[in-house]
């Protein structure tokens, strides 16, 4: 199955960093481009609708939440025992993200997503094409499951096992 990622991921921790951390990232960036990151949230999309007499399938769905994007990666994973290949570079992830987590040293890949959904899917390009026309135009493929049972990320790569989220150790 192909994993996608319908928008944007760590929109709402990157608020939430903003609005906690305001005046630390004044410091380092314009006063407009924290705003920017203060109202990042209007990136995040509705549960994807596919339609239901397609041919395409949505066999798992989940809104990116506590545990971000590693933990849903994970849940899913263990849903359809399955193993997983990822490329995070092709995570969407927003400028205004990477610079807040940068600035504070924080990972945006386990941070909440709310407002982004991760989707495991027969055809991916079929998904994304429905998703585009539903406006999710950040949504992305970002890997495939497999059946042996490692579940690897990969940046630039380098490759890395998924570790379980903290709450499964």
């Amino acid at each position: 199955m192909d994993i996608i990622v319908t928008a944007p991921v760590a929109l709402h921790a990157t608020m939430m960093a903003a609005r906690d951390h305001r005046e630390e990232l004044l410091k380092r960036y314009a006063p407009a481009y924290v705003q920017k990151a203060l109202e990042i949230e209007r990136y995040a999309v509705a549960k994807p609708e596919i339609a239901s007499d397609s041919a395409v399938s949505i066999v798992f769905c989940r809104e990116i939440a506590k545990g971000g994007v590693e933990a849903a990666l994970w849940e899913l994973a263990e849903e359809a025992k399955a193993g997983l290949r990822v490329e995070l570079r092709d995570i969407p992830i927003r400028q205004e993200t990477v610079e807040v987590f940068n600035t504070l040293d924080l990972d945006p890949y386990i941070l909440d997503s709310c407002g982004s959904w991760l989707l495991f899917a027969n055809d991916g390009a079929a998904v994304l094409a429905q998703l585009q026309e539903q406006g999710c135009t950040e949504a992305a493929v970002i890997g495939y499951t497999t059946k042996d049972k490692k579940r690897l990320l990969y940046y630039s790569g380098v490759e890395r096992f998924l570790l379980p989220p903290k709450r499964y150790l």
